[in-house]
């Protein structure tokens, strides 16, 4: 799996506070056990800082990096729906039919690069261009990252109708909880 830059673990913690503070969010951390001191972290920057340090560069599992995924995971699941979640999983298993070990399948790379800008778009309708880049590098292999790295950031589906008041909306242990995106830490 890819890891994320300092930079980029700061734009999704800015997304996470939506209009909302940094220290709102910063305090939904120490809630969660990320941290217990508060003081200094008052800017997304502080705020990724510590947790990059917490986590060694988000590399070493502990509360600092689960609750960062956790987080994360609920505020995506909240934007997403049964049939955008169906959608972006049949996306996903056409990227991962384009995998082999953690490679690009020989002549499948157009393919590949394809339906990785067909997933970007779904997650962009919902999401917005940054944080559905910065979603799909969560779950990227290397070889992946690099190509979405190098590219820019994709342009909303059009085709996306907005959840119904109805409609399912994903949550962290929803069967379509996104932790797949072709971008799988197995190439399946």
């Amino acid at each position: 799996m890819a890891q994320l830059s300092i930079s980029e673990l700061e734009q999704c913690l800015e997304a996470l506070a939506g209009d909302g503070s940094i220290g709102k969010l910063r305090d939904r951390f120490v809630r969660h056990g990320a941290f217990h001191a508060r003081k200094g972290i008052g800017t997304a920057g502080q705020l990724a800082q510590r947790l990059w340090t917490l986590s060694s560069g988000l590399k070493r599992t502990g509360p600092a990096l689960n609750c960062f995924q956790g987080l994360w995971m609920e505020w995506v699941g909240q934007h997403l729906d049964e049939e955008l979640g169906q959608r972006i999983d049949a996306v996903a298993g056409a990227i991962n039919e384009a995998l082999d070990d953690g490679q690009i399948r020989a002549d499948m790379r157009q393919a590949l690069e394809d339906r990785l800008g067909e997933y970007e778009s779904l997650l962009a309708a919902r999401l917005g261009p940054a944080a559905a880049r910065l979603d799909t590098l969560q779950k990227a292999l290397p070889v992946v990252a690099e190509i979405l790295r190098n590219r820019p950031l994709p342009v909303p589906a059009t085709d996306v109708p907005e959840p119904s008041a109805e409609s399912h909306v994903h949550g962290p242990g929803c069967a379509h909880g996104h932790d797949h995106s072709g971008a799988s830490e197995d190439g399946d």
